[in-house]
């Protein structure tokens, strides 16, 4: 056996452009497989859809108070999912 010449290196953008890509896929087939399996019945259409009665009464949706921000959370979210992000990606090349 030979010594080579240069260390060898991983290919570190094709590992990661190949999981984000197996990650998208797996993602996509397990939202679809979840809405193919879910049973849950969300309104007066699925119930005439599944008994072909029409239901006497339904219970309206229900709103938030005005008075409730979801502004400040929303932020704080993406502010901590742009984190991560950043996070994985600079420790993916370096």
């Amino acid at each position: 056996p030979s010594l080579p010449e240069k260390p060898a290196k991983p290919q570190r953008l094709a590992i990661f452009l190949v999981a984000l890509v197996f990650g998208l896929i797996l993602s996509l087939t397990a939202i679809i497989l979840a809405q193919l399996f879910d049973q849950t019945v969300r309104g007066v259409r699925d119930i005439r859809d599944i008994l072909d009665v029409t239901p006497l009464a339904a219970v309206p949706v229900i709103e938030p108070s005005r008075g409730v921000k979801k502004g400040p959370q929303l932020r704080w979210a993406a502010s901590t999912a742009s984190a991560i992000a950043l996070i994985a990606l600079t420790t993916t090349f370096f």
